[in-house]
């Protein structure tokens, strides 16, 4: 797990691996701390996704909408991008192919709504 203050008002938060029930623990501290009002998500290099991190991804996104932040999420990959559509993540919080869309859209975009139904 990686965080990179990339401006004073956006971080990048990377992980790459697999992020399950063992390793969830490193991406929820790095998703809990003191955040800027944007945040990108990078799981571009993870391989696997499990129920444990889809509840950390869930529980980011809560928080960025009940702090009117903004929130994006990195990657390409069936592994992650099967859960977010699957429980409709994706439609609350902008998914990116590539860091350098998430970098140049995030700061732009509205914060999500304040209550995101089901998550």
């Amino acid at each position: 797990m990686r965080h990179v203050p990339w401006r004073h008002d956006l971080s990048i938060i990377t992980a790459a691996g697999e992020i399950d029930t063992d390793s969830v623990r490193l991406l929820q501290r790095a998703l809990w701390q003191d955040l800027p009002a944007g945040l990108v998500l990078d799981l571009s290099r993870v391989t696997f996704f499990g129920s444990a991190g889809l509840r950390a991804v869930e529980g980011a996104v809560s928080r960025a909408c009940a702090e009117r932040r903004r929130i994006g999420i990195v990657s390409a990959t069936r592994a992650v991008l099967r859960p977010l559509r699957i429980f409709g993540i994706d439609t609350h919080v902008g998914v990116y192919p590539i860091l350098a869309d998430a970098l140049r859209e995030v700061p732009l975009s509205p914060p999500p709504p304040v209550a995101i139904p089901g998550v």
